[in-house]
């Protein structure tokens, strides 16, 4: 509880109470940066972090975007995960940035992003 005292004229004082209500703010992790594999791709690799959303309130809402733009053409994030809208979308391909954007129940949002990088080369051990 916070008080602040108001004066008002020579005798006059007022006093008013109030509450200050503070939110916590929401962490987004999208993972970490990682080089996977060609041939996982098929086996579904999750993104985003473990979990995927921290403080704020939940319910958590989830955006994935990419901003990977070649030649004027623009790749959005929904031609390489499975579903934008999940905490860990599986990956179809591999676009490189892959940015998350979570949204609390206040809604407070927070951001962050993941870097995937692929390989084609296979080596047997």
């Amino acid at each position: 509880m916070t008080t602040k005292l108001i004066s008002v004229g020579f005798f006059l004082h007022l006093l008013f109470c109030y509450n200050v209500s503070v939110q916590a703010q929401c962490i987004a992790d999208a993972g970490s940066d990682r080089i996977i594999c060609a041939e996982d791709l098929n086996d579904g690799v999750k993104i985003g972090g473990n979990p995927t959303a921290t403080g704020g309130t939940a319910p958590y809402s989830y955006r994935w975007y990419s901003k990977l733009t070649i030649d004027g053409v623009h790749f959005p994030a929904s031609g390489a995960l499975n579903d934008t809208t999940l905490a860990n979308p599986s990956l179809k391909s591999v676009l490189g940035w892959y940015h998350l954007e979570v949204t609390d129940a206040n809604p407070l949002t927070c951001y962050d992003s993941v870097g995937i990088g692929i390989s084609y080369f296979e080596i047997d051990l």
